[in-house]
């Protein structure tokens, strides 16, 4: 799953868990601090994420505003292996990385934003983005989609401006699909 902060990719996730319990979400590892509630990530400390990148447990490092954030491989795998479907919440702008370091066949779904407005609410409602960063970021992200530059990266695109099931379905049928 692939779109700006703010489009509801992490309600998705779960709603796709919820409807379908083969899906599975593989959270990234960072090795920045945890925000207090926030468990859609593991925390590993900078030696732990260089070890796990010597080791090969690690498909691909990120490094976004000077914080590592990493692909776990033994999770998808494992994922593979009980016949489950990992999900990964993953950033558009590090897509081809992850497709070129990737041995899996990838469905990539990029969710959309209805507007600039409804996603600017959406950032502001949870208080995340209270210096406008994430809605600056979510503006350019949206304009390069709209450009092109992310041409043939994604599968399928999807506009969340709908309830979030029959968002989910939508993409569940064309996974379903795409894998039979």
């Amino acid at each position: 799953m692939v779109g700006p902060s703010g489009v509801g990719k992490t309600t998705l996730i779960h709603e796709l868990e919820r409807l379908d319990r083969r899906f599975v979400y593989i959270p990234p590892y960072t090795t920045r601090t945890l925000r207090k509630g926030e468990n859609d990530k593991v925390h590993v400390n900078s030696l732990k994420m260089h070890r796990l990148r010597r080791e090969g447990k690690l498909l691909v490092v990120n490094i976004i505003h000077n914080v590592a954030y990493a692909t776990p491989k033994d999770p998808i795998d494992e994922a593979f292996a009980a016949n489950k479907f990992p999900l990964l919440d993953y950033s558009i702008k590090y897509l081809r990385k992850l497709k070129a370091m990737s041995p899996y066949k990838l469905f990539c779904v990029y969710i959309d934003a209805p507007d600039l407005q409804t996603l600017k609410e959406r950032l502001n409602a949870d208080g995340r983005d209270r210096d406008g960063k994430r809605f600056a970021a979510a503006k350019r992200e949206e304009r390069m989609w709209s450009k092109g530059a992310y041409n043939g990266l994604t599968d399928f695109q999807i506009t969340s401006d709908g309830s979030v099931e029959s968002i989910a379905r939508v993409i569940l049928e064309k996974y379903l699909a795409a894998i039979s």
